[in-house]
C-alpha cells in the first residue's frame, strides 16, 4: 500500500506524523495500564447472603470486569485499536518520507548535473 498524493493545499509531515502517533501510543499504554490497576480493584459485593443477591453480585462483576464480552474488555479494545492506529500512522510516516526520498533523488541529480 503506497500512500496517495494529499490534496492541495495539504502539507504532510512525516516527523510529525510520527511524533503524533507516538504521543497518542503513550497515552493508550496509560490507559491501558490505568485499566488493568482499576480492574485489579473493582469488586461487586453482594449486599446479602441470599443465592440471589449472590447471583445478581457475579453477574455484574462479570458485566464490568470479568466476563469476555465486559465493559473492561471492550474499553481495552478500543485501546488496542489506537495501537494499531499508531503503527498505522507509523507505517504511512515511513512511506511518505520514502517516497518523498525518491522523488528528491533524481532532482538533486538534475541539480548536481546543471
Amino acid at each position: 500500500m503506497s500512500p496517495s498524493t494529499p490534496p492541495a493545499g495539504v502539507d504532510v509531515d512525516p516527523d510529525g506524523i510520527q511524533v503524533a502517533a507516538a504521543d497518542v501510543r503513550a497515552a493508550a499504554q496509560h490507559a491501558r495500564e490505568r485499566l488493568v490497576e482499576l480492574r485489579d480493584r473493582v469488586q461487586v459485593l453482594p449486599p446479602a447472603a441470599d443465592p440471589v443477591s449472590t447471583a445478581a453480585a457475579q453477574r455484574w462483576q462479570e458485566t464490568l470486569v470479568a466476563g469476555e464480552r465486559s465493559h473492561f474488555g471492550a474499553l481495552l479494545q478500543r485501546v488496542a485499536e489506537i495501537e494499531e492506529w499508531c503503527r498505522r500512522l507509523d507505517h504511512i510516516a515511513d512511506e511518505y518520507a520514502a517516497a518523498e526520498a525518491g522523488a528528491a533523488h533524481p532532482l538533486q541529480q538534475l541539480q548536481r548535473e546543471a
